[in-house]
């Protein structure tokens, strides 16, 4: 033991471990010198408890009584107001609730506040049954936080699907064939500019007026065409400007929660710090129902608070802001086809008047109907091929509806089951921690016990010893007393001699 460096970190076991080294050879005093060492560096070790017992024995057995019994006092004085501590707490079921509590939530700030030795702390930490009981309540209150945040997305899901609204993919396919739609009608719309340029080189003056017509009838359809994609962007812009609103509406509803606890905080320092001024009972009491007063009203606010912060009140807000689906409804994009479809014959009929020759004539015409029809083929395919996106997605939603209502009775009975065993492991968490209590309380009781044991021992030393002083002392006086007789007796003697 004495090779270890003072600085490992077995210390501690060292010192403990060469008193009783020290005690087994009966080498008192050095035993006291390491004892005293170790009380001076680790006086909240649990060990330490022990030591100071063992400390007033080990003076009984050197003959320092004094010193003894100032040894077992400290240890009467440092135990009982603990132990009457423990004892409050063993009988208040709300103290044992908010201590096992800040074991579960590592509230230390709480544990603190209890004024319990560090030793206490380190018993009460390394029992095993409380160990296991405080694993098994997070591991639970894990799982409540855990099954919130799934109800919490099935509430999300089940928003996005009652919506009416299109979801996932299905949203993005509508988008895009309303996309493909738009680049059909570009298709047309080059096709009657390409027709028209054409025009202007091969056709008779007497023409120009009707291919001006002609082109002020392309400009106008031009502007006419809907883009859906910039729609779509424009209503997430302001899809996401509402919840970026929303969100900074909880982040000031944070501030103003903090701020109320701050006042919280401001007025338990203050009710502290009334016992220092003089204050009648009738002052103190009103300004203590003000204090409650504040309490409560900010206790309500902090409250409320909290509920605007939550996910539910963003999702239900969002839920009145939604997608304008009928972008994908409109047909303004299928009458504007139709309007280029009769503006593309008006301008393939002039080409009949033009001075191009018959066989020039009929093979552009062939090529351009050729063109225009397949583009024509591709966006009437893409209302119907809609059409079947659509049944699609209904019956997906169906099938969606089905799982989630079937996911939702699942975490409903999960819900059961984890606030049943919730309850029940924190009822046996409490009984742990008032068990844990017990044994800590009873073996300060114990320490105190074996010090009051120590202070009579020393006391029944002192009244034997005084007992075989006064033994001694009445012999001796005997003697003395047989002593002077006999010498009485010879002074006697001696006179009646005379």
């Amino acid at each position: 033991y004495q090779q270890l460096s003072h600085r490992s970190p077995y210390a501690s076991e060292q010192l403990y471990e060469l008193v009783w080294c020290y005690i087994l050879q009966e080498q008192f005093i050095d035993a006291l010198r390491v004892l005293e060492v170790f009380l001076i560096a680790y006086p909240e070790d649990e060990k330490a408890l022990r030591l100071r017992i063992i400390q007033g024995n080990l003076y009984i057995y050197i003959n320092e009584y004094e010193q003894s019994l100032v040894a077992y006092e400290r240890v009467i004085r440092q135990l009982t107001p603990i132990q009457n501590h423990l004892r409050d707490i063993q009988n208040s079921q709300s103290a044992t609730v908010s201590f096992f509590d800040a074991l579960v939530q590592d509230d230390n700030e709480f544990l603190q506040g209890l004024n319990l030795p560090t030793y206490a702390y380190d018993v009460l930490d390394k029992d095993i049954d409380i160990g296991r009981s405080v694993s098994l309540n997070k591991a639970m209150f894990k799982q409540v936080e855990d099954l919130e945040y799934t109800q919490s997305l099935l509430r999300e899901v089940s928003a996005v699907i009652d919506s009416g609204n299109s979801i996932g993919v299905f949203q993005q396919a509508l988008l895009d064939l309303e996309n493909m739609k738009e680049r059909c009608i570009m298709v047309v719309i080059q096709s009657i500019e390409t027709q028209l340029k054409y025009l202007d080189n091969n056709s008779q003056p007497s023409d120009e007026v009707k291919l001006e017509s002609y082109r002020l009838r392309l400009e106008k359809l031009k502007g006419g065409v809907v883009d859906s994609s910039s729609l779509a962007e424009q209503q997430e812009d302001v899809i996401q400007n509402h919840r970026d609103q929303v969100r900074e509406v909880q982040s000031q509803a944070k501030q103003t929660e903090e701020a109320a606890l701050n006042i919280l905080s401001k007025a338990e320092e203050l009710k502290s710090g009334m016992k220092y001024h003089a204050l009648s009972e009738d002052e103190q009491a009103y300004i203590n129902e003000l204090l409650a007063q504040l309490r409560s009203e900010t206790d309500t606010a902090v409250e409320s608070l909290k509920v605007l912060q939550s996910e539910e009140v963003l999702l239900r807000v969002m839920s009145s802001v939604q997608f304008d689906q009928s972008i994908f409804d409109d047909n303004t994009n299928g009458d504007l086809f139709s309007e280029l479809t009769e503006l593309y014959k008006d301008v393939k009929g002039s080409f009949s008047q033009s001075t191009m020759s018959a066989d020039a004539k009929e093979s552009r015409i062939s090529a351009i109907d050729d063109a225009y029809n397949r583009t024509a083929d591709v966006f009437y395919d893409i209302d119907q091929t809609k059409q079947v996106l659509m049944v699609s997605e209904r019956r997906e939603r169906i099938m969606l509806k089905a799982m989630l209502k079937e996911q939702v009775g699942a975490v409903a009975a999960l819900e059961g089951d984890v606030e049943e065993i919730n309850t029940l492991s924190h009822e046996v968490g409490l009984k742990v921690a008032t068990n844990g209590f017990n044994r800590l309380e009873s073996n300060i009781s114990k320490n105190i016990l074996n010090a009051d044991s120590g202070i009579v021992r020393i006391y029944w030393q002192r009244k034997t010893e005084v007992e075989d002083e006064i033994v001694r002392l009445q012999r001796e006086l005997k003697d003395r007393e047989k002593e002077l007789s006999s010498k009485f007796d010879f002074i006697e003697s001696k006179l009646s001699e005379d």
